[in-house]
């Protein structure tokens, strides 16, 4: 046998222990997630209102905590503040998902996506800029561009197809500028 075949069998072997691991992973999470109560295995990839309303009644039908499976992950949907606190105060909830590594290429190990005390060091940094007495300051630029939008909508509302992402986009941006900055930022938007 050539040094090539061994290599590559070696690599088949790796590849094959790497996702039998991961399915064994996957199905013991499985098997201690789906002894939470919550509705039987159903399609939820149906329009954005069907999903919505399917949510709302597993919410009520289910509070405080119910689970639901989309594709082979069965997600745990928490509802009551009391038990979101309990698990987000947690320092061994701060694990990031998998979704999170299609960011890493573009992110690297930024706030969003870095894990362990990485992420609790960086956390520290950037939490006293979001405490409660700083951004009360900038609760009137909030409620004056959020006027600005509601007010744009209104002008909006006879058309029966409204793209609302250049709104929301200006909107942003506006808020951004004004509360980063002091900068009050103008568009003119051209009607057709």
């Amino acid at each position: 046998m050539s040094v090539l075949k061994a290599v590559l069998y070696l690599f088949l072997i790796i590849v094959v222990l790497y996702f039998l691991v991961k399915i064994k992973q996957l199905l013991q999470d499985r098997k201690e997630l789906i002894k939470i109560p919550g509705p039987e295995t159903k399609n939820i990839l149906g329009g954005s209102y069907v999903t919505f309303k399917t949510f709302r009644e597993w919410a009520k039908l289910y509070y405080p905590i119910y689970t639901f499976t989309f594709l082979h992950y069965v997600i745990p949907n928490i509802l009551h503040p009391d038990d979101f606190e309990r698990i987000l105060s947690n320092p061994k909830h701060i694990e990031k998902s998998v979704v999170y590594d299609v960011f890493h290429n573009w992110l690297g190990t930024g706030l969003p996506t870095s894990t362990g005390e990485k992420w609790l060091n960086r956390r520290r940094i950037l939490t006293p800029a979001f405490h409660f007495n700083i951004l009360q300051q900038f609760v009137e630029i909030f409620n004056k561009q959020t006027d600005d939008l509601v007010k744009t909508f209104g002008d909006l509302g006879n058309q029966v197809n409204v793209c609302v992402d250049n709104h929301i986009a200006q909107f942003t941006l506006k808020t951004l500028a004004e509360t980063a900055m002091g900068t009050q930022l103008k568009f003119f938007n051209k009607r057709k």
